[in-house]
């Protein structure tokens, strides 16, 4: 990817500012796209989340009452939005 100090007979060379700036963007757009991987892979985890929840509630005589309870509030506490959220978008 960018170029290391190279060693010259026992002598480094420095990268010149170009060099150096072609290195910082490289691993800004690595770092942009490694974000974008993360938040995708949050977004199928939290789907995941949200199914398996539900087939808890769904089949809520196999587990214990408070933890289908808990499951069920988890969901609501998920799939509702913020009155702080919507108050914000309607100011806009």
């Amino acid at each position: 990817m960018a170029k290391k100090m190279e060693v010259v007979k026992g002598r480094t060379e420095k990268l010149s500012y170009e060099d150096l700036e072609k290195a910082a963007h490289g691993l800004s757009e690595q770092n942009e796209m490694l974000r974008n991987q993360i938040s995708q892979m949050n977004n199928i985890n939290l789907f995941k989340r949200l199914d398996y929840l539900f087939k808890v509630v769904e089949l809520g005589g196999s587990f214990s009452v408070d933890f289908v309870d808990a499951c069920a509030n988890e969901i609501k506490s998920m799939i509702t939005i913020p009155e702080n959220v919507g108050a914000a978008d309607s100011c806009e």
